[in-house]
């Protein structure tokens, strides 16, 4: 059951919206579409600029980063949980702050799937709950 549901995201997953960016990090702005994966993680590229893709780090964040350079660790913004599943749930996400010269968390950030895929977030859930509730099962046996 896991492992339909799971394909059934990386079908219906294709894209996902960035909104709320400012500054420096404003062109990050935009639809994002699905490419090839790292790390067992999809991957999206920006629509307007190839060169942009949303990915998970090599820390395990989700981030912005060069589509050149995905999976490393030079990120633009990236999300605050790490190993998360949901995109949607990643944040708040941290963009750099030039005048302070640090990254601060920024609330105004939002990483969603686009119309028509909402659904999809909803069948990953699912698949986890269950796989937690399994694993939770079988070690009470």
């Amino acid at each position: 059951v896991l492992v339909a549901l799971q394909a059934s995201l990386v079908r219906a997953s294709g894209h996902i919206e960035v909104s709320g960016m400012s500054g420096v990090s404003e062109v990050l702005n935009g639809e994002y579409v699905r490419s090839s994966g790292v790390a067992g993680y999809p991957c999206y590229v920006q629509k307007a600029h190839s060169s942009r893709s949303l990915c998970v780090d090599s820390y395990g964040y989700w981030a912005f980063q060069s589509t050149a350079k995905r999976g490393g660790s030079s990120d633009v913004a990236f999300s605050s949980a790490r190993y998360t599943a949901s995109l949607a749930s990643a944040g708040p996400w941290k963009t750099w702050n030039s005048e302070l010269n640090n990254w601060q968390e920024d609330g105004q950030v939002s990483v969603q799937w686009a119309v028509g895929d909402e659904q999809t977030e909803v069948r990953w859930t699912l698949a986890v709950m269950l796989l937690g509730m399994l694993s939770m099962n079988s070690m009470m046996l």
